[in-house]
């Protein structure tokens, strides 16, 4: 795949579970049409179907990802 956590860590997720469910994602949506397997393609895919958000929880922020649709709306 031309993408991996490293880059979408550098989009500005925090490491976690989450990740490795983004590029679980991905890689269904890549092996269904291997055409989107670009690194353009995939970037714009996550910025569109997952955001981050901060939520406070005693004080503490935590980053976490939200997917806003199934598949994507590019």
């Amino acid at each position: 795949m031309d993408i991996d956590g490293n880059i979408i860590k550098s989009m500005g997720f925090k490491e976690g579970r989450i990740i490795g469910e983004i590029l679980s994602d991905l890689e269904g949506l890549v092996l269904d049409d291997p055409s989107k397997n670009n690194r353009e393609y995939l970037m714009k895919y996550i910025e569109n179907n997952y955001q981050k958000c901060s939520m406070m929880q005693s004080n503490t922020y935590s980053e976490i990802l939200h997917p806003k649709t199934y598949r994507p709306v590019i």
